[in-house]
C-alpha cells in the first residue's frame, strides 16, 4: 500500500495499522473459516501473500494449531477403532447386541440428549447466527470437500435432524403395529422428560419425528397408544408443535431465563 498524492505517509500508516487490527481480529474470532483440512488452501494462500510479517506469523501459528488438532483427532479415531476391534475379537464378544430403546430409561435418554445439545449450543459462535442460511463455505454438500468443517450452527442443525431421523427409524423398523405403539409411547415419554429438564431443542426434534407424515399416518399403531400418552402429546403439541402459538413457548423460556438469572451472584 504505497503512499501517493491522495494519501500521505501518516494516513498510510494509520490505514495499515487499522488493517492489521481487523485481520488479527478475523484470524482470532473467525478461525473456523480457515479450517479446511487436509490442504488448508485458504490459510496457505494468506500466509504466502500477506506482506506483514506479524500477520504471517499469526497465520503460520494458526496453521500449526489446525494440524495438531487434525493429528490428535486422527489418533483418537485410530485408538477407538483398535479398541472396538479388540472388543469384537475378544472371546464372548463376537457380536454385540444393539440396544433396545424400550429397555433404556426415558430420563437417561433425555439427559443424554440434553448433554449433547448443551455442548453444541455452548460452542455456537455469535457471528454465525447472523447469516446461518448463507454460510455455504462451511457446509458439506456433494460438490464440496467432505472434510470441510461444519459451522457451529450447522452442527446444531445436524444433531436436531439426527434426532428426528432416529425417532422415525426406531418406530418404522418395528414390523408389529403394537410394538410400534410402544416405541411411540417411549418417545412421547422422552419428550415429556425433555420438557421437565427444559431441553426444548430435543423436545421439538422428537415432536417433529412423531408428527412427520410417515409416522402420523400409522393409524393402526396410533390406535394402540394409550389415552394418557396421547394426552401428553397433545399438551406438548399445543406449546412446542410446528403449528403452536410461540408466545406460550417464549413465555416458558423467558421464565427459565429469569429463574436462572435470579440465582446469579
Amino acid at each position: 500500500l504505497p503512499a501517493s498524492l491522495d494519501m500521505t505517509e501518516d494516513v498510510r500508516q494509520k490505514t495499515l495499522k487499522s488493517l492489521r487490527v481487523v485481520i488479527t481480529c478475523f484470524l482470532n474470532s473467525c478461525k473456523e473459516d480457515f479450517c479446511q483440512p487436509p490442504r488448508y488452501s485458504t490459510l496457505y494462500h494468506f500466509i504466502k501473500h500477506v506482506p506483514d510479517r506479524d500477520l504471517q506469523k499469526q497465520g503460520q501459528t494458526l496453521l500449526e494449531d489446525f494440524k495438531i488438532d487434525e493429528e490428535t483427532n486422527q489418533l483418537n479415531n485410530d485408538n477407538n477403532k483398535s479398541k472396538t476391534n479388540a472388543l469384537y475379537n475378544e472371546k464372548g464378544f463376537d457380536y454385540i447386541q444393539p440396544w433396545n430403546i424400550l429397555e433404556i430409561s426415558s430420563t437417561i435418554i433425555a439427559e443424554q440428549l440434553t448433554i449433547v445439545d448443551a455442548d453444541l449450543l455452548k460452542r455456537v459462535l455469535p457471528y454465525e447466527c447472523l447469516t446461518p442460511s448463507t454460510s455455504g463455505c462451511s457446509r458439506r454438500t456433494p460438490s464440496n470437500n467432505s472434510n470441510r468443517t461444519l459451522s457451529t450452527i450447522d452442527k446444531t442443525i445436524e444433531f436436531f435432524n439426527a434426532v428426528v431421523a432416529r425417532v422415525i427409524a426406531t418406530i418404522l423398523k418395528e414390523q408389529d403395529e403394537e410394538q410400534r405403539s410402544h416405541v411411540i409411547e417411549k418417545w412421547i415419554d422422552v419428550a415429556h422428560q425433555c420438557r421437565k429438564i427444559k431441553n426444548f431443542s430435543s423436545l421439538t426434534a422428537i415432536l417433529n419425528g412423531l408428527l412427520s407424515g410417515c409416522i402420523y399416518r400409522l393409524n393402526t399403531a396410533w390406535s394402540y397408544v394409550t389415552q394418557d400418552y396421547q394426552s401428553i402429546l397433545e399438551e406438548l403439541k399445543k406449546v412446542f408443535g410446528s403449528c403452536a402459538d410461540r408466545k406460550e413457548a417464549r413465555a416458558i423460556l423467558d421464565k427459565v431465563i429469569l429463574i436462572k438469572n435470579s440465582f446469579k451472584i
